[in-house]
């Protein structure tokens, strides 16, 4: 079951956005949050595959929100909801939302734009391929997405655009050497996950795939 946050400070909108999704409550499960703080912790705690936001929450800067949960979850997809006659859809997806509809909703068109992202947000997962290989396998392919990476004792993340490795987060390592750390861990199970675009690359991407060799 796929699990979307919506945040929505107003009662009234935030029970139209629950009711659209009624009819898919089998497949969906919708949380709510009434700020961007109560819906970071959601996600901090749990599996969540799609948030939507709106952006004219009272009192916050419009941008705010969306781009500190595009930062923190790059893996998260996220629809922004913006005012009607406001210029803030091009600025939401250059910070890291990866649609922008404008208010009043049109229901078959968000429908269909969490049905894409839904799709998106996770391609399944990988055990069994050394790591090494697989990141070889999505270099030749120019994938985009995020890596989180389980071992026995260890999680970390690594970051693929174009299939170009630019980023590495285990706990206690960035990049480079977060990195070959990973791709150093056994009996890894590789979940493929979505990308969003705020991430920036490095100042060139960590190292060639093809010259790694463990």
């Amino acid at each position: 079951m796929k699990t979307i946050v919506l945040i929505e400070n107003d009662i009234v909108e935030l029970e139209s956005l629950v009711a659209i999704f009624k009819k898919w409550q089998k497949e969906i499960n919708v949380l709510t949050a009434r700020e961007e703080e109560a819906a970071i912790n959601i996600i901090s705690s749990q599996q969540v595959d799609l948030v939507i936001c709106n952006l004219s929450l009272p009192g916050k800067n419009e941008l705010q929100d969306i781009s500190r949960l595009t930062a923190s979850f790059p893996f998260v997809p996220c629809i922004a909801i913006a005012s009607k006659g406001k210029d803030t859809s091009s600025q939401a997806v250059k910070m890291g939302a990866s649609r922008c509809l404008e208010s009043p909703i049109e229901t078959e068109r968000l429908l269909d734009q969490v049905t894409e992202l839904l799709e998106l947000s996770s391609s399944g997962t990988v055990k069994g391929i050394p790591i090494h290989s697989f990141l070889q396998m999505l270099e030749s392919e120019r994938k985009t997405c995020t890596l989180p990476i389980h071992s026995k004792k260890e999680t970390g993340i690594l970051y693929i655009r174009d299939g170009e490795l630019i980023g590495a987060e285990p706990p206690t390592l960035r990049n480079e050497e977060a990195a070959l750390a990973i791709m150093n861990w056994d009996e890894a199970v590789i979940e493929i996950k979505y990308l969003n675009d705020l991430r920036e690359n490095i100042d060139r991407y960590l190292f060639s795939i093809e010259n790694i060799s463990t």
